[in-house]
């Protein structure tokens, strides 16, 4: 019996499906069949695809006509949504409307000039975050390509560009890196790099190759203001929480097992947004952020920066300083706007070219130059620490109050109580120190400011093993030093599998955030490990390995044994290409 297979025909944004039972789907069975019955002669192709229109539209009238009683007697399934069932697994699909054909619901190759049969299997293959994808030597004639050019701007957008005689500058001459943030800033690059990366390998690239198709803003849905928003947040964000716990009843077989997402969530989860009105978002005071298309081009960039400009100096928010975000995901422009000190005078405005922030999807590396500037971003605005601390203690927090001139705490000078905060390495110390006094929320805020997964601090990067380089596990995995009670100790973000967390005693997951509308509800979590340094009998010192308790061991895990002394047997857990170099 072979793998369950269908054959998908997109027509006028409907989706007519065809179950094949009788026959294996594997892309040297079923497509085998579908390649053959595509003509390759211009003229012979054209009617072929009149004809499959012309037997869409029957299809369309007979499920539309037939009582929900009676369509489960239809053979040809119709829907308004592409199938994005676990099965079948193999799901064959001819894109009447955009010429192009899927496979298992990704864009793949032109259905007007296929690979020759003899190399269509080799073509399909999968990128570097494990979904399906055209091999990355598939010549490019053979390749989809729908990506929407660049729309027509408005000449007042453009001719208010010039009227603020920008200055187009490097991301360094923007926004200088000083030594003081060096270590910060880096280990925030790092967080970003795992969290983007993690998240698309478990949302999928499909919806970012959606992305390309979009002609405008305007022409965004829900769920792509969403997804764009949430690389914002992503990318901005300090502190990862540990998700509320959630009844069994609550979260699908598949997100027990798997962890992708939540199919019916509680309805209060503190790491979801929703989704801003309007054409802008103030995430921070001096933050303003417009979702946009086509930055790559030059009159599309003018006009976007044109417009956060116009937006910022309308904005009362009492900043002398106040940065834009242009963002669409492919690329992103930092702006920097001075607001004239004088009445009459002009504001300086400063702004990035477009820099690329999504990685590509057969990237071996996941740095890039966007990613990099959304962390020196994150790192230059202003920093909310109420939001930060209410989003922490959540019901718990309690505005503090201001301590009396008398009181012994007050009388401290403020370098003391920043000393204080400094011993205090724990989000959770910093918190409750925080509550205790505005006096100590004031000494608190710059340590809170650091990067946080859960309760510990990421102070520095731990280098990549080689074994993650290879196996491209670099996109979505990290290493960081933290300090866990008075030790350092090596976490590790961004395990291969969510059950991970269930397997081991020093693991866990943190929710990132995100916003209403991203698709099935999604809810995007990132599992956390810490390694823990352990040296064996006899002078043999293991790396830094992961002690596991659960048995038997999941495939995914390699048992080890070492006899560590006389008549006693060490079972050593080690999850393969997971270990950081010495």
């Amino acid at each position: 019996m072979g793998t369950q297979g269908c054959k998908v025909i997109r027509h006028k944004n409907r989706y007519v499906t065809i179950y094949e039972h009788s026959k294996p789907s594997y892309p040297s069975g079923l497509r085998v069949d579908i390649l053959f019955d595509i003509p390759t002669d211009p003229a012979e192709f054209q009617q072929w695809i009149d004809d499959l229109r012309l037997w869409a539209e029957e299809c369309f009238a007979t499920w539309d006509k037939a009582k929900p009683g009676e369509r489960v007697e239809i053979e040809a399934e119709v829907s308004w949504r592409q199938s994005i069932d676990l099965l079948p697994r193999w799901v064959y699909e001819l894109d009447l409307d955009n010429l192009i054909f899927h496979v298992d619901c990704a864009p793949l190759f032109r259905l007007d000039h296929l690979p020759p049969p003899e190399l269509f299997c080799e073509f399909i293959s999968k990128d570097s975050y494990g979904h399906r994808a055209y091999h990355s030597e598939t010549p490019e004639e053979y390749r989809y390509n729908w990506t929407a050019p660049p729309p027509p701007v408005d000449e007042s957008a453009l001719s208010g560009y010039t009227g603020y005689a920008p200055t187009c500058v490097q991301l360094d001459d923007l926004i200088p890196v000083t030594p003081q943030m060096a270590v910060s800033h880096t280990v925030r690059v790092r967080l970003v790099e795992v969290c983007i990366g993690h998240f698309i390998s478990m949302y999928g690239t499909t919806p970012l190759r959606k992305l390309e198709d979009i002609q405008s803003r305007s022409k965004m849905s829900r769920e792509d203001l969403a997804l764009a928003l949430t690389f914002v947040r992503i990318g901005l964000t300090s502190l990862l929480l540990v998700p509320p716990r959630r009844p069994k009843s609550a979260r699908s077989n598949y997100e027990r097992h798997i962890g992708r997402g939540i199919h019916t969530p509680p309805p209060d989860i503190p790491s979801r947004s929703p989704l801003p009105q309007g054409e802008f978002w103030w995430p921070q005071r001096d933050l303003c952020v417009r979702i946009c298309t086509h930055l790559d081009d030059a009159s599309n960039l003018q006009a976007a920066v044109s417009q956060t400009v116009k937006e910022i100096l309308h904005a009362d928010n009492g900043c002398s300083v106040t940065y834009g975000l242009a963002f669409s995901v492919f690329h992103c422009v930092i702006i920097r706007v001075s607001k004239p000190s004088q009445e009459g005078s002009s504001p300086v405005v400063k702004h990035t070219p477009a820099l690329q922030f999504a990685p590509s999807y057969c990237a071996d590396s996941p740095s890039t130059s966007g990613i990099t500037a959304f962390a020196l971003l994150a790192q230059t605005i202003s920093f909310d620490v109420r939001s930060t601390l209410r989003a922490y203690l959540g019901d718990h927090y309690i505005e503090p109050e201001m301590l009396p001139q008398d009181d012994r705490l007050a009388r401290l000078p403020p370098e003391l109580r920043e000393n204080i905060a400094g011993f205090l390495v724990s989000a959770k110390h910093l918190a409750h120190f925080a509550m205790s006094s505005q006096q100590a929320l004031e000494a608190v805020t710059p340590h809170l400011r650091r990067p946080f997964v859960a309760t510990y601090p990421l102070l520095t990067v731990v280098p990549t093993s080689a074994g993650d380089v290879r196996s491209r596990m670099l996109l979505r995995s990290g290493y960081f030093k933290i300090i866990r009670g008075d030790t350092e100790d090596t976490l590790r973000l961004g395990l291969a599998y969510h059950l991970a967390a269930q397997i081991s005693r020093n693991a866990g997951c943190v929710a990132m955030p995100h916003f209403q509308g991203l698709a099935g509800e999604f809810r995007p979590e990132i599992v956390f490990e810490l390694i823990v340094r352990c040296t064996l009998f006899r002078g043999v010192k293991l790396m830094e390995i992961t002690r596991r308790r659960n048995s038997p061991c999941s495939s995914n895990l390699t048992c080890l044994w070492h006899v560590s002394a006389p008549d006693s047997l060490t079972r050593i857990v080690q999850c393969s290409g997971m270990l950081p170099s010495e």
